[in-house]
This record gives structure tokens, sequence and C-alpha cells, in this order.
């Protein structure tokens, strides 16, 4: 079926919609079922313990890999089955639990690239016309990038390599990388995975700035607090299935929520 010819669904107000959506990998079930609507200029958390399903939900939305079966749904589009480089021209983008930057490519570079995903050069133009014509698009990418590089705090670093940063500034700079490509949706993994408690506020705080600028994002935290403080609404998974979802305060109480990340007696 060709792209403008999916079928559209969802409320005009949900950004994402994910309708009965399974993948199973062999005989592993990772996640069955899932319903999960995300309401646009919204942070919706998504919390369950390691194995529950939640990275591979991401991978799911992302393009990563297609569901088995189900439909999702971006800005009441299907999306379900297109792949990566599509969805994320599409405006969603995502960061990883453990950061993927490229190592050998300065800071600066590293967030240039997210904008080459946006931009209108064709390779025809590279060799068919002037060199600065490309010049001053790069210079324009670059003060772009640099932008980005500000929002996050490491305007400073933007000439160190990627692969000489502390973690914590490699997660703020596969941020920067994700917000230059323009999404409507960012997909965010762990952010404060290996952080301090100084460096989680801060990370904090730059989630805050994400939704006041437009942005809707889905976290995936370990830290139940940073969750419940960012959060509009959470979702908790376990191997792969929805058991609670609602109100922050609410879903972290919620019984099945307390036995699936401390187990019964």
């Amino acid at each position: 079926m060709e792209p403008n010819s999916r079928e559209t669904g969802g409320n005009a107000l949900d950004i994402l919609e994910l309708r009965k959506v399974n993948k199973r990998f062999g005989g592993v079930h990772a996640i069955k079922e899932l319903d999960l609507t995300v309401t646009q200029g919204t942070v919706h958390g998504l919390i369950g313990p390691n194995g529950s399903g939640k990275t591979t939900t991401f991978n799911v939305i992302s393009g990563v890999f297609p569901p088995t079966d189900g439909q999702i749904f971006f800005g009441g589009r299907d999306i379900t089955g297109l792949p990566a480089y599509e969805i994320a021209r599409l405006g969603i983008s995502r960061t990883f639990q453990i950061p993927k930057v490229m190592g050998r490519m300065s800071v600066l570079d590293n967030v240039m690239c997210g904008y080459f995903a946006k931009t209108k050069t064709e390779a025809a133009d590279t060799f068919l016309h002037a060199p600065f014509r490309a010049s001053r698009q790069e210079r324009a990418m670059r003060e772009r990038a640099m932008e980005q590089l500000a929002f996050v705090g490491l305007e400073r670093s933007a000439g160190r390599w990627a692969r000489d940063l502390a973690w914590a500034d490699q997660h703020l700079l596969q941020i920067a990388r994700a917000l230059a490509t323009g999404p409507k949706l960012l997909l965010l993994d762990e952010p404060t995975a290996g952080m301090g408690a100084e460096e989680s506020a801060r990370l904090e705080a730059l989630i805050r700035q994400i939704k006041e600028q437009g942005t809707s994002i889905i976290l995936i935290a370990h830290d139940v607090k940073l969750v419940t403080r960012s959060s509009d609404v959470v979702t908790a998974i376990e191997f792969g299935a929805k058991i609670a979802e609602g109100l922050p305060e609410e879903v972290k109480n919620h019984p099945k929520v307390v036995e699936a990340y401390l187990g019964t007696d």
C-alpha cells in the first residue's frame, strides 16, 4: 500500500497511537497486544522492570524493526512497517540508553548530521552547482547546530571529539542531534542512565524545556521519581503487556506496578 493511501486514524490531539501491537522474536513475545496513545504536547512516561519490552517498543515505533502485527499511527497516518529513515523524516527521533555518537567526529559535526535528514540538497547539486551554494547551506546548518549545542549546554565542547565527552555529555549530545531533525515526537531511552544527582537534575530541566518548545516526548527511565515529576501520563508494562496507565502518582502506587518492581513474598 502506498504511504499516501494509508488509512488514517486516531484523535486529532493524539500524535501517536499503537493499536494491539505485538512483536515476537521466535518464541519470545516481547510486546503483547500493546495499546498506547500519546497526546500531542505531553510527556508520556513508559516504565517497567528490566526485560519488560520498553526499548523494543521504541524500536518498533522508530522503525528499527516492524511489529509482528498491530498498527502504529503517527499524526493520524498509518506508519506500520515503514523504514526507520522514512519515520525519522516524518518527525520521530530517538536517543539510546547507551549513547550512540560518532566518536571520530567533532561534537558539532555529530549534530550537523541530524540536519541532513531535512536538507533539500541532492547529490546532483554537489557536482553541478557552484561550491558557494553548498557552503551557504553548510553555514546555515552549522549555525543551527551550534544553537542546539547551546540549548543542551555543550556549545563550549563543539570542537572536541565526541568520544572524549563524559558519559553524561554524550547523552546530551545525542539529544542535541535528535533535536536537530526537528522532531514532532522525541523518544528518550534512559536519558539519565549512569548520571549523578546533579546531572539528572540538569536533564530533567532539559526535558521540561523541550516540552515547552512544543515537542511531544515518550520517556523511558528506571528513575521512577524522574518519570513521576516529568510526565503527564505514565504507562507501565511488564513482559510486553500493559499493566497500568494514568497519572504518574497513581501508576507509581498501583499494586501491579509495585509487584512488578518489588515482587511478592
